[in-house]
Order: C-alpha cells, then sequence, then structure tokens
C-alpha cells in the first residue's frame, strides 16, 4: 500500500473515531505503519500534527455542540472526546482565544 493511502485511510481514521481515545502506537499498529514515518508524513500532507488534527476536530465538534445544545461544559468534553473539562477548557482557549462560555454566548446572541 502507497503511504498516500495509509495516510488517506489514517484521517478517515481520524474523522471517524476522534471521539475516542487514540494514541499514535494505536494507529501505527492498526494502519502497519511506523510511528515515526506517520508522524514525519501526516504533517507533511495534511500541515499539522496527528495531534492537532484530533484537536481541531474536537474544538469544532465542541463548537457545534456549545451553539445548538445546552449541554454543559463537562458533558461536551466528554462527548468530544477530552480527558477532562479543564484540559478541554485549556484546549478550547488556546484555539479560540475565548473560553467555551464566551463563546456559546457570543454565538446565540447572533440567532
Amino acid at each position: 500500500m502507497r503511504s498516500d493511502d495509509h495516510l488517506d485511510n489514517i484521517k478517515a481514521y481520524l474523522d471517524d473515531n476522534y471521539c475516542s481515545h487514540i494514541t499514535l502506537d494505536d494507529l501505527s499498529n492498526r494502519f502497519y505503519i511506523s510511528k515515526y514515518c506517520m508522524i514525519r508524513d501526516f504533517k507533511k500532507r495534511f500541515g499539522k500534527t496527528v495531534l492537532n488534527y484530533v484537536l481541531d476536530k474536537r474544538i469544532e465538534k465542541a463548537k457545534t455542540l456549545l451553539t445548538d445544545t445546552s449541554f454543559s461544559p463537562e458533558l461536551i468534553a466528554k462527548k468530544c472526546g477530552f480527558s477532562g473539562v479543564n484540559y478541554f477548557a485549556r484546549q478550547f482557549k488556546r484555539r479560540e482565544g475565548i473560553t467555551s462560555t464566551e463563546y456559546r454566548k457570543k454565538h446565540l446572541q447572533k440567532n
């Protein structure tokens, strides 16, 4: 199997399973690819690390849940695959520049 095929399969798997606990070792074993080659080639092909790709997917899902539901931050963190609400809060603020509560208020006012 070509490296590009592996990367496409890995990306598709991440798209379907980003809410699950995913490790680089699990991915390399699942797709029969060296962990180090996978890390290097994924970043080269998609412009971000596997971890950042997964975090971006989780944050996008969280943003949808923040605007479309009244779920608590704790439940949103759990549904999006974050290990805890504090980690979710830190990652959300780092990536969006505002807290999840501020994001929800800002986007609910627009509707």
